[in-house]
């Protein structure tokens, strides 16, 4: 639910200065009354950083290209990378099945990095 709220939230409130969207899925589905996330992307006005794992099914890789597109369409700064043999949830250590640590080691220096650009220090 985290990577979907990092694209709602900054849709619907300009004070955010960044944000970072680890796998948001169900971003074409409306949760309650309201747009779904995908119908929101042209609000955003910060950068945005997608983070994607290559094997997830929520989003597919097809999910992740109509959000970059739709993204780019409205001229919203954003960068997105995709892990090879991650699929959704690869940073949750607890859970083995999901987890990638491959994947996780070189998406939180890009998160980090990300962060510190675009609103100072990260919390290192």
């Amino acid at each position: 639910m985290g990577g979907r709220v990092a694209y709602l939230v900054p849709s619907a409130d300009r004070r955010i200065a960044a944000s970072v969207s680890y796998y948001g899925g169900n971003t074409r589905v409306a949760w309650g009354d309201g747009p779904a996330p995908f119908e929101r992307l042209a609000e955003i006005r910060c950068p945005i950083l997608g983070l994607f794992g290559e094997e997830d099914r929520n989003p597919t890789p097809d999910d992740r290209d109509a959000i970059d597109q739709r993204l780019s369409e409205h001229r919203v700064p954003h960068e997105f990378h995709s892990f090879a043999n991650a699929g959704h949830a690869y940073m949750d250590f607890t859970r083995p099945e999901h987890h990638s640590q491959e994947a996780a080691d070189a998406s939180w220096p890009l998160t980090i990095a990300f962060l510190e650009q675009h609103i100072g220090h990260a919390g290192r």
